[in-house]
């Protein structure tokens, strides 16, 4: 069976069953705990094909398949500063100013105004900022 009859059986099969949880005949939990199943698989065989794919795309322009243009791009980086001195001074004064104004935000919710030692002004209250819920899967004991 060629990958692309597989990828597209595969695709009908999952949108299948997402109509089914969203018609209410099927329930959400144990699709989406399979999809995470797989998504574990699939990233596994990705890392192992990884170094693979390198190999054949290294010095092309690109190979074109099912729709897809893979290229290798080369690696980013990123720069430390952990190592140097007034970097970590400033950073340890950044934390002291978040606690702060974090502590003016939790008192600001009890009705109180946090006003600052040595200037005398309210110290602005921080912004909390709420991410969307998250599912967790672990594996049951």
């Amino acid at each position: 069976m060629s990958q692309e009859l597989v990828q597209n059986r595969l695709e009908f099969m999952l949108r299948s069953e997402i109509e089914k949880v969203q018609n209410g005949e099927a329930p959400a939990v144990p699709l989406m705990t399979f999809l995470h199943h797989m998504e574990k698989i699939m990233s596994d065989a990705k890392a192992e094909l990884r170094e693979a794919v390198m190999n054949e795309v290294r010095g092309t322009e690109g190979v074109r398949i099912g729709g897809y243009v893979v290229n290798m791009k080369a690696g980013g980086g990123r720069w430390s500063f952990s190592h140097i001195h007034d970097w970590k001074v400033a950073k340890e004064q950044l934390a002291a100013v978040e606690e702060r104004h974090k502590a003016s935000a939790s008192a600001a919710k009890m009705g109180l105004a946090s006003i600052d030692e040595d200037t005398g002004e309210v110290i602005p209250v921080a912004i909390y900022q709420k991410y969307d819920d998250t599912l967790q899967f672990s594996k049951a004991k």
